[in-house]
């Protein structure tokens, strides 16, 4: 916590919304006209747990103001409204937002629980999103469950995790995260296992012998180096010269 990534994630929202304007602009020219030509709500998508809710809300008011979020959850009296609407009033009530919010040149960006997507994974995988974020993503990190299907059926060409648990030693794990912002970059889960997971794991043994530990260390070295342009990586030592917080003190007390 505290190292800035909800609010890089608010702003790069905000760049993806200005980029994807000015591309259309440059297409069409700034006055376009004719239904054809109308450029399309641009819509985002957070997933986060229920805890976080109201402040992703916050700091997406004040990272990206030209974007208007909403939050799909019990706790927004507007989500209540619609929730007693069935699945097809749901779906046409979101539209209508997205419609009504062209006015926000940053788009609009849906906020919701991991829980909630769930629930509706019928009308959100039907959205065509600009950019999905899953907050807290090692929820996704066992492969086989529903929402880690659901999840990487969304329709988006841009795909980010948020994480502040670090990668564990599970290379298993590590293939189910990078197949949701990386689809098919690692093959499938078997050939992934025979070509990276099982070298390095064999390599790892206390009994492996010299050519295996090698090959481990090869095949370690390449999957590094296949990861590193799309893993961002920041420490606490890295913001602490901006942050100025003074220093941790820990007290450890016996009951």
């Amino acid at each position: 916590m505290g190292l800035g990534k909800t609010a890089q994630l608010c702003v790069h929202f905000g760049a993806i919304a200005q980029t994807t304007i000015k591309r259309h602009q440059q297409r069409y020219g700034s006055n376009s006209r004719g239904r054809e030509h109308v450029m399309p709500p641009m819509k985002f998508l957070v997933v986060c747990p229920a805890t976080v809710l109201q402040h992703w809300n916050r700091e997406m008011n004040a990272w990206n103001p030209l974007a208007r979020s909403i939050i799909m959850h019990s706790i927004s009296p507007t989500f209540n409204e619609i929730l007693s609407l069935g699945e097809n009033g749901i779906r046409i009530a979101l539209e209508d937002i997205f419609e009504q919010e062209m006015s926000y040149t940053g788009g609009t960006v849906v906020i919701t629980t991991y829980d909630t997507f769930r629930t509706f994974r019928e009308i959100l995988l039907g959205v065509d999103w600009n950019a999905v974020c899953l907050d807290e993503g090692q929820k996704i990190r066992n492969p086989d469950t529903l929402i880690t299907n659901t999840v990487k059926m969304l329709q988006t060409s841009h795909r980010i995790i948020l994480s502040g648990t670090p990668i564990q030693n599970s290379l298993r794990e590590l293939w189910s995260l990078f197949d949701f912002t990386c689809t098919g970059m690692l093959g499938s889960l078997q050939a992934f296992e025979l070509e990276f997971a099982n070298p390095i794991r064999q390599g790892g043994f206390a009994n492996a012998t010299r050519l295996q530990s090698e090959v481990a260390i090869r095949t370690a070295a390449t999957l590094q180096r296949m990861l590193k342009p799309y893993l961002l990586r920041r420490r606490k030592d890295d913001v602490s010269i901006l942050l100025q917080l003074p220093g941790k003190t820990e007290q450890v007390l016996f009951c």
